[in-house]
């Protein structure tokens, strides 16, 4: 039967009139408990498109019995949702069909590492690239495999690398406002309305704009 106004966070407005059973209560339950949504009840079609079963009984009323439920979370992502009765399927259910447009979110790209030569010119970078160096090459340089040699050289290099870049992150990570500057915003919305303190305000507006400028 059709969702009552009560049950509209289980389906929508345009189900098909008629005589709720008990399987279409516990269909109900089992969308309450789980979060779901009927969504071929969401949208607005002829009722030749709502309809999902033919009763073999001629006189019988045709009825929406077949439904597609999703998950809430997804809910947005059904553009359309209806059924077909012309297919090559010989059967008294009618194929439901439903259309979804996921949207996702790509996949993050990592930040771009500063070649070694620009990583370098910072003298805190310097520093920490040449001790953590000579931390991790060790005894490597005079082992007596070349290729074994090369491969400890290698990993002391990426790793003194690394520990040089999370200089860097750390500054780019930093809020580009100042704690002043923040100060004199909320120090603005203490501000009480009126014309009486405009000059106030528009003091304020003005270091504002300078401690902005300034960070």
């Amino acid at each position: 039967g059709k969702i009552s106004d009560r049950e509209r966070h289980l389906g929508g407005s345009y189900g098909v009139v008629a005589q709720r059973t008990d399987i279409g209560d516990r269909l109900l339950q089992l969308c309450s408990d789980n979060l779901l949504f009927l969504e071929n009840t969401n949208f607005k079609h002829k009722e030749k498109h709502l309809l999902t079963w033919r009763p073999p009984n001629s006189s019988q009323r045709w009825t929406q019995i077949d439904h597609i439920a999703i998950s809430h979370r997804w809910r947005g992502s059904i553009e359309d949702c209806r059924s077909f009765w012309s297919t090559c399927l010989d059967s008294d259910h009618a194929l439901v069909r439903a259309r979804i447009c996921l949207r996702l979110t790509g996949r993050r790209k990592d930040p771009a590492r500063k070649p070694l030569r620009a990583l370098l010119n910072d003298s805190q970078a310097k520093s920490i690239f040449q001790e953590q160096l000579g931390k991790q090459l060790g005894s490597h340089v005079c082992d007596a495999y070349p290729d074994a040699a090369w491969n400890g050289i290698r990993k002391a290099v990426e790793t003194a690398v690394i520990s040089a870049s999370k200089v860097n992150q750390k500054v780019r990570e930093q809020h580009w406002i100042s704690a002043a500057s923040i100060a004199l915003i909320d120090a603005r919305k203490l501000i009480p309305p009126g014309s009486e303190h405009n000059e106030e305000r528009s003091q304020l507006k003005c270091k504002l704009t300078r401690s902005l400028r300034n960070d």
